[in-house]
């Protein structure tokens, strides 16, 4: 139900799967307080997410064309051969960032 409150916003359904991870939802004491660690969260991920549709050069929101230039290069570079990232984890928002920050120093 929490998904659906968050609609669209992936930062939010990521923030949400974090929390979610940690804890579960009938051992939420306060409800006030896991909304406000659920809006910590999320502007936490909100840099991480800049930063990588920046690097990717892809606008802000646009997932679909995040997947397009993100599959290649894990592929590429774990020697896979993925179609699609789970964009509602953050350990993907992770390696973007990473890889991503790599290639930049790389060329640098």
């Amino acid at each position: 139900m929490l998904k659906q409150v968050a609609g669209q916003d992936i930062l939010m359904i990521v923030a949400l799967n974090e929390l979610m991870d940690q804890l579960t939802v009938t051992r939420i004491n306060s409800w006030e307080t896991f909304f406000k660690q659920l809006a910590i969260k999320r502007t936490e991920l909100e840099s991480l997410a800049d930063t990588v549709y920046e690097l990717s050069g892809v606008s802000p929101g646009a997932v679909e064309d995040l997947d397009a230039v993100i599959v290649p290069l894990y592929n590429e570079a774990k020697g896979q051969d993925i179609k699609a990232i789970n964009w509602e984890r953050r350990s993907w928002w992770d390696w973007a960032h990473n890889h991503l920050l790599e290639q930049v120093s790389k060329a640098a």
